[in-house]
C-alpha cells in the first residue's frame, strides 16, 4: 500500500472540512437530470475517484494517462456539468458545481482512508480497466451503476424536468 505524502493529507483533511459544512448529501434530492446530465455526472464521479487514488494511493502517471486519453469526451461532460448546474441553480450554478465537486472528491477521499490497502486496489483495477478501453468507450465506463451511486441526482421525468425549470426562473 503507498503511503500518504504529507500534502495528500493536507489536502484529504482541507477536504474533509468542507464537506463537513456542505452537510448532507440530501441536497440534490429535489433536482434531476436529463440523461446525458447524468452521463456528465457520473463522469465527474469517475474523475473524482481517479484523482483521489492518484493521490492516495501513488497513481498519478495513470490519472495523467487517463485524463491525456480521454481528455476530449472530460471537457465535453465538463461543459455539459457546468450548463446542468447552471440550469438547476442559476446564478448560483458555479457556486453549486464547485461544492458538488469538492463533495465527490471529499466521499472518495473517505472511502480511501476507511477502505485502505483495498481502495488502492480497487482504484487500481479501475485505472487498468479505464486505460485498456479505446478512447471512445468512456461512455461505457460512466453508465456503470457504481458512478451513479455516488451522487443523488435522478433522471428527470417530464413533470420534474418542468418543475426545475420553474425553480430557476
Amino acid at each position: 500500500m503507498a503511503r500518504r505524502s504529507a500534502h495528500s493529507k493536507r489536502i484529504l483533511a482541507a477536504g474533509l472540512s468542507g464537506f463537513l459544512l456542505l452537510g448532507a448529501t440530501g441536497q440534490a434530492a429535489a433536482a434531476c437530470a436529463t440523461p446525458a446530465e447524468r452521463l456528465a455526472l457520473n463522469a465527474r464521479v469517475l474523475q473524482s475517484e481517479l484523482m483521489v487514488a492518484a493521490l492516495s494511493c501513488g497513481k498519478n502517471a495513470d490519472y495523467n494517462a487517463f485524463v491525456k486519453k480521454f481528455q476530449p469526451q472530460l471537457v465535453e461532460r465538463g461543459k455539459s456539468l457546468r450548463q446542468f448546474f447552471v440550469r438547476l441553480y442559476g446564478a448560483k450554478g458555479e457556486t453549486r458545481l464547485n461544492a458538488f465537486v469538492t463533495r465527490m472528491a471529499n466521499e472518495a477521499s473517505v472511502r480511501s482512508l476507511r477502505q485502505g490497502g483495498g481502495y488502492c486496489d480497487q482504484a487500481g483495477a479501475l485505472f487498468s480497466a479505464a486505460l485498456a478501453m479505446k478512447a471512445s468507450s468512456l461512455l461505457t465506463l460512466i453508465s456503470q451503476t457504481r458512478f451513479t451511486q455516488q451522487h443523488d441526482y435522478n433522471v428527470c421525468t417530464e413533470q420534474a424536468s418542468a418543475e426545475s425549470a420553474e425553480r430557476v426562473q
